[in-house]
């Protein structure tokens, strides 16, 4: 747990010093703009594992479909989903701020019509009478307990969030709708395990993809995502 917390405290001040940056990273085709408080695209690769992985499911075309980033951050698997033709993207997270970042940065990419976006700040599901048809979920991996803000990205105490998710998602999917779940390998993956078993979707899909740092001294992390679905 001590090293967990020293490369978090390393990943926040790398985060500090991108925030005080006056000119927007452009990353994966988008230009982000980026809070002090919300957790940097360059620093955390898994929106864009998840979101190329999801675009290129051969059963599963955006066109059309509503869609739920759950847990947005700055935007970028929702952003990814606009592009790839969503009919509605819904951005939800629990930090105000991770909000008004999305926000933000849908509209300086282009994301005009707000008939198509709606933003939440929320403790887990933002609208329970909203169903959707696919649900995006880039899960916090560390099991610590955490202060309010940018620390809620990557401490998740007991994996109360990631419970959460699993258990209630097939209540907010439309029926054959899709959750897609990632989180990083440095989760305590019994206590996943435990949770995708008990989860009434079932499993569809399931991608990983090593990751390392360009510090020898940090421990490499697997990206992993599952595709759950409801049945009708």
């Amino acid at each position: 747990m001590v090293q967990e917390i020293s490369e978090v405290a390393k990943l926040l001040e790398e985060q500090r010093k991108i925030a005080l940056g006056q000119e927007p990273v452009e990353i994966y085709g988008f230009k982000f703009k980026l809070d002090p408080q919300v957790l940097s695209p360059t620093l955390s690769r898994s929106g864009a594992f998840m979101a190329n992985h999801l675009i290129a499911d051969q059963n599963l075309s955006l066109k059309g479909k509503r869609v739920l980033d759950l847990g947005c951050g700055s935007g970028v698997i929702g952003l990814h989903c606009l592009r790839a033709g969503a009919d509605h993207v819904t951005f939800s997270d629990i930090n105000r701020a991770a909000v008004e970042n999305a926000q933000k940065n849908v509209h300086s990419n282009g994301f005009l019509d707000y008939s198509r976006v709606a933003l939440f700040t929320a403790d887990g599901f933002p609208n329970k009478a909203h169903k959707y048809d696919v649900i995006v979920c880039n899960a916090p991996f560390w099991d610590h307990a955490t202060h309010a803000g940018i620390e809620q990205a990557a401490f998740d105490p007991a994996h109360q969030f990631s419970k959460i998710v699993l258990q209630n998602a097939g209540e907010h999917l439309s029926p054959g709708g899709r959750l897609y779940y990632g989180i990083s390998s440095q989760a305590n993956l019994d206590t996943i395990d435990r949770l995708l078993k008990q989860s009434p979707l079932t499993q569809v899909g399931y991608y990983e993809q090593l990751s390392r740092s360009a510090d020898a001294n940090e421990r490499p992390h697997t990206r992993i995502m599952w595709v759950l679905e409801r049945k009708r």
